[in-house]
This record gives C-alpha cells, structure tokens and sequence, in this order.
C-alpha cells in the first residue's frame, strides 16, 4: 500500500490522489478476484477433491458434497448459531474498549500523567507492541495439552485480568518513562 501511496502522489501531485490510486487498486483486484475465484470444484464441473485425490476421509458419505445456498448457509449456521453471536457481541465490545484507548490514552497521558507529548506517543507505541507477544503466548497457553478444555478457558479468563491490572510503581522523580506507562495503561 505505501508504493501505491506515494505513487498516488507523484501521478497527480494532491494528498487526496495518495488515498484514491490505493482505493482504485483494491477495487480493481476485488472485481478481478470476483470474476476469477470460484467455491468449489463442483461449481466448476470437476469432481470433488476427495474423488479426484482418491483421498476419503473416514468418516466420509456423500452428504458432505451437498451444495448450500449463501441464504442456507447464513440462516442455518449464523444467524442460529448462538455462540457466534455471544463472540460477536463480545468482540463489539472488546472493540469499544480497544478504540477508546486509542483515541483517549494519548489525552490521558498528557493531561492526567503529565507527559509531553513526545513521550504519550512513545508509550502509546509501546501499549500496542507489548500486545504482540501476549497474544503468541495466549495461543499456546489455551491450547496445551496438559488441561482439559474446560479448564483452558478457565485459566485464561483468571489469566488477562491479572495480567492487565499489573502496576509498575513510578521511578524516583514521581514521572513515569514511557515503557512504565505503557504497563499503567494495561
């Protein structure tokens, strides 16, 4: 996306051309791929992968090759699928939250923690960073073998509030560095 950026704004020399030739650009290869991709091998005339593969699987019968509807596929496993919507509802709400702190925790910093402005973007940057390596130790933290399902979930509901409430007291002259406000902001 940057190349297209910046060539946006060498072909017509306007800041606005630097969102349009991207836009353009993703519009282009959405009606391409619209055109081009196709659901199944059957849609195409070609047998089914199993078929052409020799490849069953053990549980296999010919129902697994009947062709839904987008209308069957959406009322029958999303618009009832319960647990799909409590994600869903969950999810908009985590979103809430996740936006808040982006639009407000540079305010909140500045005003509240008396950071200089330089020093709120650097804790910002660091709040969103430290996000990376929880979200790849909380996949194989859910999905060890060593407890059973339930308890996974269990010990990962127990596991993000602890985390998160974490402080980090403030150094010796009363100010926080941007790294021990980006813990305060968790």
């Amino acid at each position: 996306i940057g190349p297209l950026f910046i060539l946006g704004m060498g072909w017509f020399n306007d800041w606005r051309s630097a969102f349009y030739v991207p836009a353009a650009a993703a519009a282009a290869i959405a009606v391409i791929a619209f055109f081009v991709m196709r659901d199944t091998p059957q849609s195409v005339g070609l047998p089914p992968i199993e078929e052409y593969k020799d490849d069953y699987p053990k549980d296999y019968n010919a129902s697994h090759e009947q062709e839904f509807s987008a209308k069957e596929i959406f009322v029958k496993y999303v618009l009832h699928n319960k647990l799909l919507w409590y994600i869903a509802i969950a999810n908009a709400f985590v979103y809430l939250i996740r936006y808040g702190v982006l639009d407000w925790a540079p305010t909140y910093l500045k005003e509240a923690k008396h950071f200089t402005v330089d020093n709120s973007s650097w804790a910002y940057f660091l709040y969103e960073w430290a996000g990376i390596p929880g979200t790849l130790l909380c996949g194989p933290d859910t999905s060890s073998s060593r407890c059973p399902d339930v308890a996974r979930g269990v010990r990962t509901m127990w596991a993000c509030p602890v985390q998160t409430s974490s402080r980090i007291p403030e150094n010796q002259a009363g100010r926080r560095s941007p790294a021990r406000a980006s813990a305060a902001l968790s």
